[in-house]
């Protein structure tokens, strides 16, 4: 996976040596986990949470997981990715009727606590964006929240992604984001 740069941020790939941060940060911290997974990780789980996403960063295919470190003292804050996925759970606004599900890509991202409302996640989220649309050259990003997280909805918002109700019946209270391409909205 390629490395991602900002001005305070390195969005780098996943080592097995995040693990102790990642677990503090993200997979055990009772702040973050309600709004990331669905229960708080031990730290064997969590390792082979890490394992699963260095495997995935590995298919070349530009998708996977970053690790979110702040540049000026490589303390890593959380992580971000992009990845694929069967659209199960989401029933489109604007999906025509249909049996079937649509592939999608997915950003999603989780900061430690001590490190939300400091613009980090809006940083790495334009970095990825970016990456996605111009490198990947994608036509859209989804992301999926729960209307009550508030913090993540309006990061959505402050990316550009148009907000709509999940109508999957047994998704109420889901929201998703879909971020199209501009570049290809252009063309």
């Amino acid at each position: 996976m390629k490395m991602l740069e900002t001005e305070r941020l390195v969005l780098r790939e996943v080592r097995m040596d995040d693990l102790e941060d990642m677990y503090r940060t993200v997979y055990g911290n009772p702040d973050v986990v309600p709004f990331w997974t669905s229960k708080l990780r031990t730290l064997e789980e969590t390792r082979e949470r890490l394992a699963c996403r260095i495997w995935s960063s590995e298919g070349g295919d530009g998708f996977g997981s970053w690790s979110i470190v702040r540049r000026d003292d490589n303390t890593l804050l959380g992580l971000i990715d992009l990845g694929s996925y069967r659209a199960s759970y989401i029933v489109f606004q604007d999906a025509p009727d249909s049996p079937y599900h649509s592939l999608e890509v997915e950003m999603s991202y989780a900061l430690g606590r001590e490190y939300w409302g400091q613009g980090y996640a809006t940083e790495a989220g334009t970095a990825v964006i970016n990456y996605a649309f111009e490198d990947l050259r994608l036509r859209r990003l989804v992301n999926s929240v729960h209307s009550e997280n508030v913090r993540s909805v309006n990061l959505m918002k402050r990316l550009g992604f148009r907000i709509e109700q999940n109508l999957h019946p047994n998704w109420v209270g889901r929201l998703y984001g879909i971020l199209d391409n501009a570049l290809i909205l252009r063309a």
